[in-house]
């Protein structure tokens, strides 16, 4: 059981990190274009955003449920964040176990 569950705990790490680095790349994005450092109508930034949307939109329609946006602030990238570590460090923990007994 070790054997098939230490491969299958390491794919998922590797999953969670993926899933932060598509939300952090969008936050940092979204910043390039409100700061004017990117434009909004480059192609290429509009096909990263389209990608980003098409990732993560689901995820964030269902934290905004129980979250709403504060003084127009949208929490949900963070919160997906920190929900994603925690899952992270969980299975980190879950790996250690097995591994050390």
């Amino acid at each position: 059981m070790e054997v098939l569950l230490d491969p299958l705990l390491s794919v998922v790490q590797i999953l969670i990190n993926v899933a932060i680095y598509i939300v952090l790349g969008q936050v940092v994005l979204s910043w390039l274009v409100h700061f004017k450092i990117l434009e909004a109508d480059n192609k290429y930034v509009l096909k990263a955003q389209e990608v980003f949307s098409i990732a993560t939109s689901k995820v964030y329609a269902k934290i905004r449920e129980k979250v709403p946006t504060v003084a127009g602030l949208d929490f949900s990238p963070a919160i997906l964040v920190l929900a994603l570590i925690f899952v992270q460090r969980f299975v980190s923990v879950a790996l250690q176990k097995m591994i050390v007994g």
